[in-house]
Parts: C-alpha cells; structure tokens; sequence
C-alpha cells in the first residue's frame, strides 16, 4: 500500500509539472517585450551600428554553443529543475547589464553569461516535460503540450511587442525594465516544478561525460539532425535580425515595427499549433520542407527591400512574411519532437545540448558572415547573398540526409535510436 501511495504521489507531482509548464513557458520561452525594439534600443538608445548588433549576437549564440556541453554536465550534476532557477537567474543578470550598461565589453559579457542561461535554460525546460510525461506513459503527447505552451508564449509575446513598442517611444528603458519584470517572474515560477531526474549523477567524471557525448554521433539519425539544427536555426537567427534592418531601412518607425514583430509572433503561435499536424503530413520531407520555404521567403523579402514600397511590393511581402512565421513555429515544435523521440534519461539531456550547441552554431557562423558582408553591402543584397547560398547548401544536406530522419519507428535500426525496442514504447515519428 506505502508504494502506492509513493506511486500516486509521484503521479500527482508529474501532472502539476505538466499543468505549470504550460504556463510556465508562457512567460519563459524566450524573453519578452525584447525581441522587438532591441534593434533600435542598440541603434539608438546604445549609440551601436548594425554590423556591432550582428556581431554581439553572433557571440551570444556562440557561447550558448561552446558552454552548452559545459550546462549539460550541470544540469546532470543539479538537476532539472536547478538548472532552469539558476538559468533564469543569468537572465536577469543579463538584462541588467544591458540596461545599465554603456560599452561593449559590458555588453559582451551580458550576452555571455545569458547565454550560459539559455544554455541550462533550453536544455532543462523541455525535458522536465518529457520526464514528466514518461511516469504518466504518455511522452506521445510531448509536441502537443509543448505546442500548447510554446503558442501561449506567441500570443502574450504580440501583446508585449507591442507595448514595447509604445513605450520605446517614451523612453527607449521602459521596454527593458519590463522584460527584467517577467523574467523575475519566470524565476519564481521554476521555483515550484518538482524535480523530474530521481538519478542526478554526481560522482560521473568528466571524462565518462564526454564519451557518452561523443557516443550520441554513432547514429546517423542524430547526426543528420544537428546538421539541420544548425543550417535551419542559424537561418531564422539570423532572419530575425535582418527583416527589422530591412523594415527600418524603408523609414519605418521603432512603434510601427513593433507592431510588425507582434503580427509575426501571432503567425508563430498559429505555426506551433499546427506543428505536430505539418510533421505528419510531411513526414521525412518536413526539415527540407521547411528550410526551402523559409528560405525562399526571405530571399524574397530581400529583393523587396532593393525596390520601392508600393502595393504590389507589400502584398509579397506580407505573404512570405506569413510563410516565414508559421514555418518557424511548426520547426520549433517539430525538431524538439525530433530530437528526443527515441531517447532514455540517460541520452535525453545529452543530445537536447547537442542540438542547442549545433543550431546557436549556425547561429554564429550566419550572423558572423553576414556582419562581414554588411560591412561591404546593404542589408537586402546581404540577405540575397548569404539566402542563396543556403538554398544550395540546403539541397545538398537533404541528399545527404535523406531516409535518416522521420521514418516509421520500425523502420530504423535499433543503433540509430538509442537501442530502444519501438515495440514498447509510445514514440511517434511518422
């Protein structure tokens, strides 16, 4: 009877884990009120040019890839739920040196150390929902609930976009201030998850670490999915960035483009909610699928941005912006379904880090070419540029990688999924 109850109890704690997260990550996925105006507040509030912004956050997303092997080894140290309090912790210490910060060196070490809270942040947050989910056997239902949660983010971060943009326009501090607000608030909600790993490994050495890090590329399976991780999210990096250089170089206004941001986190929402639906439907083609869309889109918007403004001009634009924005939420949902399909506590956290290390990789590498190319040209003629070549390199990868990824369970090999008998277990992939 004791070990039911412990069993009850344990069920009881999983279910309030999976009821906080969702709205856990309303407020956590990413930073809020931020996105929108950080651009601007750089340009203006910060004195920087665009070529310092692409720079600065090419070094956030390299450090997220460099200390994401380094988070991983804590996290298994700490735990689940540790890891995403202290991550939330260096965001706030982040933001604080942004707003009260005036050089670049300050700036550098901020975006160093939110990476390091990124990096225990992404890793940790989405496997206590999977950890969760697996006492429950229900780790099939992992893309819906991380659909749900990752749209609620989508739709609070529209609101805040545009009140961002409201209240840059009073003082360039306010939107900040207000990012720092919900980050405290993250904070205090990760406070109360229930740790998920009951085999926190404290006595693994690092060398014994390393060797199961280095063991995850013996599948092809895996690896073809860090080549996409990277290519495919250092692409919509490096998009998220550019776009707003390519609006504002139109004379639009920092209010005007925080109601632009809004619109596209709405389309996000919408994407992360038909996510888990679009893999289905395009199973092993989905990753090519999206990258060819995306990219396509946004090379686009970049031979728009060589034209003048007219009817015509903003139609197209608005279409591949929709494109953009729903490819970008059905990717998040997809690839995180990816990645830990056919995974064990004891690989899980091991390959999330690898992903996160390879697409903030990709991140860099783009943001570090394409502030190079802009020291040379425009932001359009760098988006075509840098947009094409991707295309190329996109082609290649998918017949390199072709039948590796999103094939029915059964049909993989039993090394390619972690020696997972598919017969026992809920994973879905097709």
């Amino acid at each position: 009877m004791a070990e039911q109850d412990k069993q009850n109890n344990l069920f009881e704690k999983m279910k309030a884990n999976i009821r906080l997260y969702t709205k856990y990550k309303m407020f956590a996925f990413d930073v809020l009120f931020y996105y929108a105006i950080v651009i601007p507040f750089f340009l203006q509030a910060k004195s920087m040019d665009m070529s310092e912004i692409l720079f600065l956050g090419s070094i956030y997303s390299f450090s997220i890839a460099i200390l994401q092997p380094f988070s991983n080894y804590l996290i298994e140290k700490v735990g689940l739920k540790n890891s995403t309090v202290i991550g939330n912790i260096f965001f706030a210490i982040q933001m604080i040196l942004l707003i009260f910060g005036n050089d670049f060196l300050i700036f550098t070490i901020s975006q160093v150390l939110g990476a390091l809270g990124m990096a225990l942040k992404s890793t940790a947050e989405s496997t206590i929902l999977y950890e969760s989910l697996v006492p429950l056997d229900k780790q099939y239902l992992f893309a819906k609930y991380e659909g749900l949660a990752n749209s609620r983010y989508f739709y609070l971060d529209a609101v805040a976009s545009i009140v961002a943009g409201l209240t840059f326009i009073i003082n360039p501090y306010i939107p900040f201030t207000l990012t720092l607000i919900f980050i405290l608030i993250s904070l205090v909600l990760s406070c109360k998850f229930t740790e998920t790993q009951n085999n926190i490994v404290k006595s693994i050495s690092i060398k014994e670490y390393m060797h199961g890090l280095i063991s995850i590329f013996k599948s092809n399976r895996s690896k073809a999915l860090l080549v996409y991780a990277l290519i495919i999210t250092g692409t919509m990096t490096l998009a998220m960035s550019l776009y707003k250089a390519i609006i504002l170089d139109f004379g639009i206004s920092a209010d005007v483009l925080a109601y632009i941001v809004c619109a596209y986190s709405i389309i996000m929402g919408v994407g992360t909610k038909l996510g888990d639906k679009i893999e289905r439907k395009l199973r092993k083609k989905t990753l090519i699928t999206f990258l060819t869309l995306f990219t396509a889109s946004f090379l686009i918007i970049g031979l728009i941005g060589l034209t003048e403004i007219n009817a015509i001009t903003i139609f197209i634009f608005a279409v591949c912006f929709i494109i953009m924005g729903i490819i970008h939420g059905a990717y998040r949902v997809a690839i995180k379904k990816y990645v830990i399909n056919f995974t064990t506590t004891e690989v899980r956290t091991k390959i999330t880090s690898l992903y996160y290390s390879a697409e903030n990789l990709g991140g860099t590498i783009l943001l570090f070419i394409s502030g190079l190319l802009l020291a040379v040209f425009d932001v359009a003629l760098t988006t075509i540029i840098i947009m094409v070549g991707i295309l190329l390199l996109g082609t290649i990868i998918y017949y390199l990688t072709n039948k590796k990824i999103g094939l029915k369970p059964e049909d993989y090999n039993l090394k390619e999924i972690n020696n997972i008998d598919v017969k026992t277990q809920h994973y879905i992939e097709s």
